[in-house]
């Protein structure tokens, strides 16, 4: 059957038919839908070495959170930080870039996305490997885990193909496709 596959991380989708057989392209990625046969419409996926694994955690169904660890800052969740306004955290004024506070390699970061860890155990690790992490400002934390979100924690969603799931998919791939039109025009 035909679906709409929307990429959490990427804020894309695509119209896909769901085969049991083959690898689909998904982004930069191959793919395989199979692990999603079977499943009802609207399930999260996080996609690890190229497999689809259901999450099945229902806390992140509604929002996509990452906790951080207690050591890098208090009270957090992404989306969910609680600030003080009476004792603003971190001072990103001291800071130049050099590439060296992260105690992981290229290749060490690699090791792990190969071993099958999820893209909120890589994010772990990078963020307690970080010598600057918990020295940054809140709104600097948030930044920095979104994006290495984006990098490493894949998500898609399995949505049942519509007239309109169809038609926001083709507007967000390229909405000089369809002449800019909009599902709801």
């Amino acid at each position: 059957s035909t679906v709409v596959v929307r990429n959490q991380s990427e804020h894309s989708a695509q119209v896909q038919i769901l085969k049991a057989s083959a690898d689909q392209k998904m982004g930069k990625s191959r793919v395989s839908l199979k692990d999603a046969v079977g499943h009802p419409y609207g399930s999260l996926f996080e996609l690890i070495n190229r497999k689809l694994i259901l999450v099945k955690d229902e806390s992140l169904l509604a929002e996509d959170e990452l906790e951080v660890p207690e050591s890098a800052s208090t009270n957090t969740l992404l989306g969910k930080r609680t600030i003080n306004a009476d004792q603003p955290r971190g001072d990103n004024s001291g800071y130049v870039d050099t590439n060296t506070a992260q105690k992981l390699s290229e290749p060490d970061i690699c090791k792990l996305k190969e071993s099958g860890l999820s893209g909120e155990e890589i994010i772990k690790t990078l963020i307690e490997n970080s010598d600057t992490f918990a020295s940054k400002t809140d709104f600097a934390q948030e930044k920095w885990i979104k994006r290495k979100e984006m990098k490493y924690r894949k998500r898609m969603r399995i949505v049942k193909s519509t007239p309109q799931s169809i038609c926001e998919a083709s507007f967000r791939k390229n909405k000089d496709k369809i002449c800019n039109m909009r599902y709801d025009s």
